[in-house]
């Protein structure tokens, strides 16, 4: 059996987080795409952390409270979006042709090719120079 351990943050903390890392992965989105989203965040019912990309969202939107896995999640949330406006996975890899997945490696959320096994880039860093 396992048990839960209480956060030790306020929803308040996660929700300033949460804006701090939706606006990491903004920057992937600026420099690899041309779209540019209207996200709001917010306490959903002043429990859980909610990010609403347009006028759509899910409820919550990030579980965990600490990062890196907080990145990972609000990164992966916002890719769901981006990809569903493109029509198309995003972001990809470059050498493989396929979707990353937002993922955490080494105590650091990345980008992370499963097709290869190989990062493309930290989360934030994604179409920077030295990643794909």
């Amino acid at each position: 059996m396992f048990s839960v351990e209480p956060d030790d943050r306020s929803i308040s903390e996660q929700v300033e987080q949460a804006k701090q890392n939706v606006g990491v992965v903004m920057l992937d989105i600026a420099r690899t795409t041309r779209l540019r989203p209207e996200i709001h965040v917010d306490a959903f019912e002043g429990a859980v952390v909610r990010i609403t990309y347009g006028s759509g969202f899910k409820t919550p939107s990030v579980f965990a409270s600490h990062n890196p896995e907080a990145l990972a999640e609000s990164a992966d949330y916002l890719q769901e979006h981006v990809s569903e406006d493109l029509w198309s996975p995003w972001p990809t890899c470059g050498v493989h042709d396929k979707g990353v997945y937002a993922e955490v490696h080494d105590g650091v959320a990345v980008w992370w090719c499963r097709f290869g096994n190989h990062l493309l880039a930290e989360v934030g860093r994604l179409g920077l120079s030295g990643s794909s």
